[in-house]
C-alpha cells in the first residue's frame, strides 16, 4: 500500500460502509476523536477533532486486549501490533463487545472469502436483464387468474467432466392456485340446476294429460330429476359460501358438495435463472370420487344401462336439440314473408325458396319420426288422452295422419305456385292465396314438430322405466355433469396458462388449434380403474360438446375472471374473460373465433403395486386402449398442422414406436416421449393422479429433470440428483402440506418395491401413516 493513498482508501471504505462509529482514540502520543469503520482486513480512522490525514491499519499479526479503566462510562480496549498499540474507548459495554468481535475477525482470510462470494455471484448468479421475471409476483395475466404463489429457489453446483470448473446455476419453482377452481364449477352447477329445473317443469306440466298407464313412470322420472336437483342445490350452497383456499384438498375428495371441483388443481412454473419459464398444470383425476366406483366408472356404467340403443350417447338430448333447430328453421321461413324480406327478392323467388325449405323440413320431421321408438302408437295414445281430458294444447292427431296431411298441403302449395307463373290477372289475389297456403303448411309443420317433441319425451320415459334403467341413467347423468365440470375447469386454467406462455402459431402467424395432453398415473385396478373410465369419458365428451372462446373483460379496470357459461347438454359454450391488453395481443383467429374445441389426448400409466396386480387381471387391456386412443389423437393433430418440422416428426415417430411396442406395463418411455412431443409442439400439459399430490409430484419433478437434461446437457446421474433435491426441498412438499397438513408423500416402504426407480421419493420424505 502506498503511503499517500490513505485518503483514497478512506473515501472508498466510507462510501461502502454506513453508520461509522465515533469514539476517542489513543495512538502513541496522539489522542483524538475519530470515526471508525472496517472493510475486509482494513481499519480506517478519520479524525473529527483535529485536522490530520486519515490513518489506515492493515489488520494482520495483531491481537485484541481488553483494558481496565476506573473512569466512569469509559470501556477501553487495545489492538496490539508488533511495535504499536492502538487504544479505542467506546462508551458502553455492548459497543465494546461488538467492536472487539468485529475487529477480531478482520483478516485476509475473511477478505478472500468475501471476494470469492462476490465473484461467485458475478460469474454464476448474475441476472440477465429482461429474461428473469420474478415468477412469485407474476405477470398481469398471472395475477388475473392465479393466486397464492409459493416459490422456492434452488442453487445447484454441477460437476463438469474433462477437468472443467463447476457450473453453478439457480433454479426457481413457483406454485400457484387457480381462481377458476371454485368460480367455474359454481357457474357450471348453476347451469346444471337450470337445465334440471326446466326439465322438471316440463314433466310436471305433462301429468294432466298423459295416459294413466304412463303416470307412474312420469312421476318416477320426476322424482329422480328432483333428487339430482337437490344434490346440485347442496353443491351450489356450499360453493357460494366457500371462503377457504382456492383448490379442493385431497382430504376432501370424497365430499359430494366438492364433486364438481377438480382435486388439488395447481399451476407450477419453473426455470433456470436467465431463461424463459416453463409451466405444467397439475390436478387430481377428472373423476367423480364422491359417488364411488362399486359398479365401475362412466364407461362401464353407460354400457350397463339397460336402455334401448336408440337412447344411448345422449340421444334424447340430441333429438331434443334437433327439434329445436327445426323450429328455428320454420321461424326463418316464416320471416321470409315479411315486407322487409319480400322487398329484397321477387315474389317468385321467395315462394320457390320457401317451398323448398318447407319440403326439407318435412323430410327432417319424417326422418325424426322414424328414429323415435313407437312414435305413431305413442302419438295416438297422446291424442286420445288429449281428447279425453278436453285439452287444446296437447297432441291432436297421430304422427302418420299429420305427415299425410302435410304432404297434401305441400302438393297444393306447389300447384298454386306453378299456377301463379302463368296468371296475368289478379296477382294480389294469387299472392294472398299462396301466402295463406304457405302459412298453413308452416303451421302444420310446427304442429308436427310439437307432436314429435311430445312423443320423444314419452318414448324416453317409457324406455327408462322399462328394465329398471331409470336409476342408473340419472346416476350416469349426475356423474357426467360432475366430471365434465372438473375437466372444463382444468382446461380453462390451461388455456390461460397457454396464453401467458405464448400461443403456438404457424409460419404465417395464425394460431394453431389448441391441444391438451393429460398424463395420469392411475392403476387400472379396483377403484382407480373406475377413475380411468370416468376420466376417459370426461375428456372424450369435452372434445365433442364443449366450445371455448376468449372475450375482453367487462372493463379495463375489472379484475374479475368469472367465466360465462351457457348452451345445452349437447353444446356447452364457455367464454373466458381476459384483460383488454392481453386480448389485443391474441392471434386474430383466436380472438375473433365464435368458439373452438380443445383436442384432448389422455394418457395413463399405472406405476404402483396395484398396477402390478392389474397385469394379472386384465388391467393392461384398458390402459393400452387409453394410450392408443391418445396416440391416435396426437397423430391426427400433428397431421392437421399446415407444416410439420423435423423435431415434431421425430418426436411423434418415437412416441408411436414406444406405444406400439408396449402401451402398458409401467413402460416409462411413454411418459418421456409424450412430454418430449408436447414440448416440441408447444402445447400445454396436465399431469395428475388420484389426488394430484404424490405420484403427480414424482412425475412433474421427473419432467423438470428431463427438460434440464435436454436443454443443458446433464447426464442421467446429475439429473437424478437435481430431481431428488426438487422432491426434498421443492414446492411439491408444500403441496403435500397444503393438502394433508404434513410435508410428506403418501408412500409406504412396501410400495417402493413396485414403483420405478425414477419415480421413487427420497428417503425421509414419505410415510405410510398419512390420510390422503
Amino acid at each position: 500500500m502506498e503511503e499517500d493513498n490513505a485518503g483514497d482508501v478512506c473515501k472508498f471504505v466510507q462510501k461502502l460502509r454506513e453508520g461509522e462509529l465515533a469514539m476517542r482514540v489513543r495512538f502513541g502520543t496522539l489522542e483524538f476523536t475519530a470515526k471508525l469503520c472496517t472493510y475486509g482486513n482494513l481499519l480506517v480512522l478519520q479524525s473529527t477533532s483535529r485536522p490530520m490525514e486519515p490513518i489506515v491499519f492493515v489488520m494482520e499479526r495483531y491481537h485484541i486486549r481488553k483494558d481496565e479503566d476506573e473512569t466512569p462510562n469509559l470501556f477501553p480496549f487495545s489492538i496490539v501490533f508488533a511495535d504499536e498499540i492502538l487504544q479505542l474507548i467506546p462508551t458502553s459495554t455492548e459497543q465494546r463487545e461488538k467492536l472487539m468481535l468485529e475487529l477480531a475477525t478482520c483478516s485476509h482470510t475473511m477478505t478472500t472469502a468475501r471476494m470469492d462470494e462476490v465473484a461467485y455471484k458475478f460469474f454464476t448468479m448474475q441476472i440477465i436483464d429482461g429474461q428473469n421475471d420474478d415468477l412469485s409476483h407474476g405477470s398481469t395475466l398471472q395475477n388475473y387468474f392465479l393466486a397464492n404463489p409459493f416459490s422456492v429457489t434452488h442453487n445447484f453446483a454441477i460437476t463438469s467432466k474433462m477437468n472443467l470448473p463447476l457450473w453453478r446455476f439457480s433454479y426457481k419453482e413457483v406454485m400457484w392456485e387457480s381462481k377458476f377452481s371454485i368460480m367455474l364449477p359454481l357457474e357450471m352447477i348453476k347451469l346444471y340446476k337450470r337445465w334440471g329445473r326446466e326439465f322438471a317443469n316440463i314433466l310436471e306440466s305433462k301429468q294432466s294429460f298423459y295416459p294413466s298407464t304412463d303416470i307412474a313412470g312420469l312421476q318416477d322420472t320426476l322424482r329422480h330429476v328432483r333428487d339430482n336437483l337437490e344434490i346440485y342445490e347442496q353443491s351450489l350452497e356450499f360453493l357460494q359460501g366457500h371462503s377457504g383456499a382456492l383448490f379442493r384438498p385431497s382430504v376432501e375428495k370424497t365430499r359430494v358438495a366438492y364433486a364438481p371441483v377438480p382435486t388439488n388443481l395447481h399451476i407450477q412454473y419453473f426455470n433456470v435463472q436467465g431463461e424463459a419459464a416453463k409451466c405444467i398444470v397439475t390436478a387430481g383425476t377428472a373423476s367423480c370420487l364422491p359417488l364411488r366406483f362399486h359398479h365401475g366408472g362412466l364407461e362401464k356404467l353407460i354400457d350397463g344401462v339397460k336402455i334401448s340403443s336408440q337412447w344411448m350417447n345422449r340421444a334424447f338430448d340430441l333429438k331434443q336439440s334437433e327439434l329445436g333447430d327445426v323450429k328455428r328453421e320454420i321461424g326463418e321461413l316464416s320471416r321470409l314473408l315479411t315486407p322487409e324480406k319480400s322487398a329484397l327478392k321477387t315474389l317468385d323467388g321467395i315462394f320457390i325458396e320457401i317451398s323448398t325449405g318447407i319440403k326439407q323440413v318435412r323430410e327432417r320431421l319424417k326422418d325424426m319420426s322414424n328414429r323415435i321408438p313407437d312414435c305413431d302408437s305413442i302419438s295416438q295414445a297422446l291424442s286420445y288422452s288429449t281428447q279425453l281430458n278436453n285439452k287444446v294444447d296437447g297432441v291432436l292427431d297421430a304422427v302418420s295422419n299429420q305427415l299425410e296431411a302435410l304432404t297434401t298441403q305441400i302438393i297444393s302449395l306447389d300447384t298454386k305456385i306453378a299456377t301463379a307463373d302463368v296468371t296475368d290477372n289478379g296477382q294480389e289475389l294469387v299472392f294472398e292465396s299462396i301466402k295463406s297456403a304457405i302459412e298453413i303448411s308452416l303451421n302444420a309443420e310446427l304442429e308436427l314438430c310439437n307432436t314429435l317433441s311430445e312423443c320423444l319425451l314419452l318414448s324416453f320415459i317409457r324406455s327408462l322405466n322399462r328394465g329398471k334403467a331409470i336409476t342408473p341413467y340419472f346416476h350416469v347423468q349426475l356423474r357426467t355433469d360432475f366430471v365434465l365440470s372438473q375437466a372444463i375447469t382444468i382446461v380453462a386454467t390451461a388455456l390461460l396458462v397457454r396464453i401467458q406462455q405464448g400461443w403456438p402459431v404457424d409460419g404465417n402467424g395464425n394460431a394453431l388449434p389448441p391441444l391438451l395432453i393429460i398424463f395420469s398415473w392411475l392403476s387400472p385396478y379396483g377403484d382407480e380403474k373406475g377413475m380411468i373410465e370416468d376420466a376417459t369419458e370426461a375428456w372424450s365428451l369435452l372434445g365433442q360438446i364443449v366450445s371455448f372462446r376468449f372475450v375482453p373483460a367487462p372493463s379495463t379496470l375489472s379484475r374479475s375472471c368469472i367465466p360465462i357459461i351457457g348452451g345445452k347438454r349437447t353444446n356447452i359454450q364457455v367464454s373466458l374473460p381476459i384483460p383488454h391488453d392481453v386480448y389485443e395481443l391474441l392471434p386474430p383467429n383466436v380472438a375473433r373465433a365464435d368458439g373452438w374445441r380443445v383436442q384432448p389426448a389422455y394418457f395413463n400409466l399405472g406405476i404402483n403395486h396395484e398396477a402390478s396386480l392389474a397385469q394379472q387381471w386384465g388391467g393392461p387391456a384398458l390402459e393400452s386402449q387409453v394410450n392408443h386412443t391418445a396416440l391416435l389423437a396426437m397423430q391426427n393433430y400433428v397431421h392437421s398442422l399446415p407444416a410439420i418440422n423435423t423435431v415434431v416428426k421425430e418426436a411423434l415417430f418415437e412416441l408411436t414406436n414406444t406405444i406400439n411396442a408396449e402401451a402398458s406395463r409401467k413402460n416409462m418411455e411413454i411418459f418421456e416421449k409424450a412430454m418430449a412431443l408436447a414440448e416440441a409442439l408447444g402445447v400445454q400439459v396436465v399431469i395428475g393422479c388420484k389426488s394430484g399430490k404424490d405420484r403427480t409430484s414424482m412425475g412433474i419433478t421427473l419432467e423438470q429433470g428431463r427438460r434440464l437434461r435436454e436443454t443443458h446437457g446433464f447426464d442421467h446421474d446429475q439429473v437424478m440428483e437435481i430431481v431428488t433435491c426438487l422432491r426434498k426441498d421443492g414446492v411439491r412438499r408444500e403441496n403435500c402440506r397444503k393438502n394433508i397438513g404434513k410435508g410428506a408423500y403418501a408412500f409406504s416402504p412396501f410400495q417402493m418395491h413396485f414403483i420405478p426407480k425414477t419415480l421413487r421419493p427420497p428417503a425421509g420424505t414419505y410415510s405410510s401413516n398419512i390420510t390422503t
